[in-house]
């Protein structure tokens, strides 16, 4: 996201900008040149302006440049339309470095060279279990109704099992309505059609910080839908509060701010189990989390796509589907099979929603985001086989999360690194702001390219809109030659910049 800037900036030499935030914060006022826009770009642009849209070219005639044309004229080219250059200049670390690396994927045999990716996520611990799954599965192909258009909002049988589904493993605390379900193509196509449908252009929709970074390309790149980041506090003055702990007070505070500022929030975000952190919500914080949006008359949008990759064993999951909320209509669940399951490829996510008008929108959309029928067909007769999901499957996939969650936190203990104790999905938080020269996104900027140096790639804390320098998100639901090579990297990294005043055992 820096190169984004470095880009935007970099198109004019020996000029001064201003970049206006469209949050209507101060403006800051840059020299850039062609020798110091690198430095200047990543040390001097807050967090905040990274949803800017304005940059004012002051020149002696005054000439004032919008921030798209710019990007349109000298970054993007002239020959398709100004909306899809909006999108071509949105920051997006799945398009930079996840191409780069999978263009040069590491292999034990086959490429010992290539990059460890361990930013993309992606669950494949249960690759094997699942693999002799899907070959167990009929092949229907004397279903003559899968080969037609089918019903938009997804196949009558795949949302009645949905149904089922969701009332056993979720725990919904009443009956399910099968004609409240809708099967799109994954999560980013049910967040972008919720921000079309829950709030106009320039209206925002709330989300704490750090979060999942496609969030504000989901959000923004064509629903015009702004984000409003609510940071946790990182590090609480009191032993007694965990890092990152969801606090309404914040939520309360931020958004208060924000309608005093004149913005419009329609609608809070709330990921569960959170990624990149790793926090469940207990029953007692959703509660709360649900109230203040019903005190607010807020949409609620809650993303449980790691529901059921809870490993901690001490730790129970509870959906926002066994929560009491006042005003049910305004509670939007989703779920998908990529991360659960390890099935991303089948591009399949859920919706559950009593707003009969959120559904009816979503249904109208439906030829532009179906999963196809023969996947939901072989989702099906996944998710009705209850005595595999039980006996075999989600016990593998939790009791490898743990293992492989514990070999990672305890290698990065020993670096000499604070791990966020996480207790549910794919990921680990890591806070190596110990190895930082000074606190600062430039520095943190710097130490992630020492591990792509490395050639080991996990993704940085402020493309996951941190506004704590130092932190980097790791998966770790991967293949275990995978994962002991990471580490391997990672440590290498550490033990060629330690400072002395760290002690570490590796």
């Amino acid at each position: 996201m820096y190169n984004f800037y470095k880009t935007i900036l970099g198109c004019g030499s020996n000029n001064k900008y201003r970049l206006n935030n469209s949050n209507g914060d101060n403006d800051r006022l840059f020299t850039a040149t062609k020798t110091n826009i690198h430095s200047l770009a990543q040390t001097t642009i807050p967090n905040s302006y990274e949803s800017s849209k304005d940059l004012t070219k002051h020149s002696n005639n005054n000439v004032i440049i919008n921030v798209e044309d710019k990007v349109k004229k000298e970054c993007c080219g002239s020959t398709i339309s100004t909306r899809a250059q909006n999108v071509l200049s949105a920051p997006s670390v799945t398009i930079k470095y996840n191409q780069k690396v999978g263009a040069d994927s590491y292999h034990p045999h086959t490429n010992p060279q290539g990059y460890v990716d361990l930013g993309l996520a992606e669950n494949k611990l249960c690759e094997d279990i699942i693999t002799e799954k899907l070959r167990t599965l009929p092949t229907d192909i004397d279903d003559t109704d899968l080969r037609y258009y089918p019903d938009v909002k997804g196949l009558p049988s795949f949302r009645n099992s949905l149904k089922t589904f969701f009332e056993r493993e979720f725990d919904s605390r009443e009956p399910l309505d099968a004609d409240n379900i809708v099967v799109v193509s994954g999560l980013t196509a049910l967040l972008e059609s919720l921000a079309f449908a829950l709030a106009d252009e320039e209206d925002y929709i709330m989300t704490t910080s750090p979060y999942y970074y496609r969030v504000k390309n989901d959000l923004t790149e064509r629903a015009r839908v702004n984000v409003l980041e609510v940071p946790l506090i990182a590090k609480p003055k009191t032993r007694r509060v965990k890092p990152y702990t969801l606090d309404v007070e914040i939520l309360e505070e931020a958004l208060l701010c924000a309608e005093r500022e004149g913005k419009r929030v329609k609608a809070v975000l709330l990921v569960n189990p959170n990624n990149p952190l790793g926090d469940v919500y207990t029953a007692q914080q959703l509660t709360h989390f649900l109230e203040f949006a019903a005190r607010y008359q807020l949409h609620v949008i809650v993303d449980e796509i790691y529901a059921l990759s809870v490993f901690d064993p001490d730790v129970t999951f509870t959906s926002v589907l066994s929560i009491y909320h006042p005003d049910r209509d305004k509670v939007h669940f989703l779920w998908g099979f990529s991360k659960d399951f390890g099935l991303s490829g089948y591009r399949c996510g859920v919706l559950y929603s009593n707003n009969t008008s959120v559904v009816k929108y979503m249904v109208s959309l439906g030829l532009y985001q179906q999963t196809a029928p023969l996947v939901q067909q072989r989702l099906r007769h996944i998710i009705d086989d209850t005595e595999w999901l039980h006996r075999v499957y989600l016990p593998a996939l939790q009791d490898r999360l743990r293992k492989h969650y514990r070999m990672f936190h305890d290698a990065l203990v020993k670096c000499g690194v604070d791990v966020h104790h996480s207790c549910g999905g794919i990921f680990i938080w890591m806070d190596a702001s110990k190895y930082l020269s000074e606190q600062s996104p430039a520095a943190e900027e710097w130490l992630f390219d020492q591990f792509m140096k490395e050639k080991v790639f996990i993704v940085p804390g402020r493309a996951c809109y941190s506004n704590k320098p130092g932190c980097y998100r790791i998966v770790f639901s991967l293949d275990e030659n995978i994962c002991i090579e990471g580490i391997r990297r990672i440590q290498n990294v550490f033990r060629r910049i330690r400072p002395p005043n760290i002690q570490n055992g590796f």
